[in-house]
């Protein structure tokens, strides 16, 4: 177990309807070690996602009133509210790993010429199945001219990014 403390990080969350997946969410994202902050965005929902958010009865949750016209304007107002030098964003029907940030962390702190550090990604059916992924095996590797070309390496829900930079 790796008890060196982490730096803080915020977890941006859009959602709009999502009050059958943001509990689940928002639970796996509270017991992520290192995350101090927990942005999310309601982006003119119309059921029950706000009040499920506001519930969670975590200090670290607040919510932002998204524009109402998308993801990425939802994104954009989230990362408006960051206060933390690192920022992950994660959907609201993500899961995430108690242990991401334990390694994620570390290779931004220690290496001040990186900006930003992916993970893979698994995608699941409803009932947990997975069914595809992307990057979530093999050796660390430097995919900048990867992204520079336009292909895909992994979700942006993956990624711990600086927020200067962001």
């Amino acid at each position: 177990c790796n008890m060196t403390a982490l730096p803080p990080v915020c977890v941006v969350i859009p959602a709009r309807n999502a009050e059958k997946t943001i509990d689940e969410t928002l639970a796996s994202v509270c017991q992520c070690r290192g995350v101090t902050q927990i942005v999310v965005v309601d982006d003119a929902s119309t059921d029950g996602t706000r009040m499920i958010a506001l519930n969670t009865g975590d200090p670290r949750v607040e919510i932002v009133d998204g524009p109402g016209t998308g993801i990425s304007g939802a994104l954009n107002a989230g990362f408006a509210a960051v206060r933390t030098a690192y920022v992950m964003r994660c959907d609201a029907d993500d899961l995430v790993s108690a242990d991401r940030l334990e390694w994620q962390a570390p290779l931004l702190e220690n290496d001040p010429d990186l900006v930003a550090v992916s993970a893979g990604f698994e995608t699941m059916l409803d009932d947990g199945t997975p069914c595809g992924n992307l990057a979530c095996a093999g050796e660390t590797r430097d995919v900048t001219d990867i992204l520079k070309s336009g292909r895909t390496v992994t979700h942006l829900g993956t990624w711990l990014v600086r927020t200067e930079t962001l």
